[in-house]
């Protein structure tokens, strides 16, 4: 099996996804701003995900519009993809990434921990009861 993460557009991303995702207002929204990644196995893609910069600081990323095949669960591709966003998002110059995960959702909390996310409570939630997440880069 060999696992590949490379950069593609977002109209890449979009036809991958099929479907839009929350941005960090909770919104269905699509940011055409940031920067996109698509993960492939042998060739057939498995997934993608894409960071944007944070309308709530200025140094930092939010991690967002994030997905793997059922089929490819199992071959840490969710974890390629945080690492792959956050060695991106440090050359280019940010200090944080941030992000949230659904409370029914733990192999995503656990990818995030084992990538070096810690938990942080929002003063101002933007997307409900969700679990919140913060990284230095």
């Amino acid at each position: 099996m060999r696992v590949q993460i490379r950069k593609v557009d977002s109209d890449t991303v979009r036809e991958i996804n099929g479907r839009l995702l929350p941005d960090e207002d909770g919104e269905t929204t699509w940011r055409e701003d940031g920067e996109y990644w698509a993960a492939y196995v042998d060739g057939r893609m498995a997934g993608f995900a894409g960071y944007v910069p944070s309308r709530r600081w200025v140094d930092a990323v939010y991690l967002h519009a994030a997905g793997v095949e059922d089929w490819a669960n199992g071959h840490r591709i969710q974890a390629r993809l945080i690492r792959a966003r956050c060695r991106a998002a440090k050359k280019a110059g940010f200090a944080f990434a941030h992000t949230y995960t659904f409370p029914n959702n733990p192999a995503s909390s656990r990818n995030l921990i084992r990538c070096g996310f810690k938990p942080y409570w929002p003063t101002s939630p933007w997307a409900g009861r969700q679990c919140y997440w913060v990284k230095t880069l």
